[in-house]
């Protein structure tokens, strides 16, 4: 439900990389300009989000994503996509 709210078109991705790339190659994620939040103890729970486009807010690219910037970051080729140096 979280992919189907924020990329209409797209299929869900069967694996996070392939999220990434569509994320960054696509950039037509759409952003909340609000979301409402629990407090559970110690940590917050989002309850809802608000993808109402609003001015001066991530959302205001929610009807026309040609218009956000692409991000420049990308994953390193030589990039081990599991990260081996940490111990437990």
């Amino acid at each position: 439900m979280w992919w189907v709210k924020r990329v209409e078109q797209a299929p869900v991705p069967e694996l996070t990389m392939d999220a990434y790339q569509h994320l960054t190659e696509q950039n037509d994620m759409k952003e909340p300009c609000r979301i409402e939040v629990l407090q559970e103890g110690r940590w917050h729970r989002i309850k809802s989000f608000d993808f109402t486009v609003k001015p001066d807010t991530p959302s205001a690219w929610n009807h026309n994503p040609a218009e956000r910037s692409k991000p420049t970051h990308t994953m390193p080729a030589d990039m081990d996509v599991f990260d081996t140096d940490i111990n437990f």
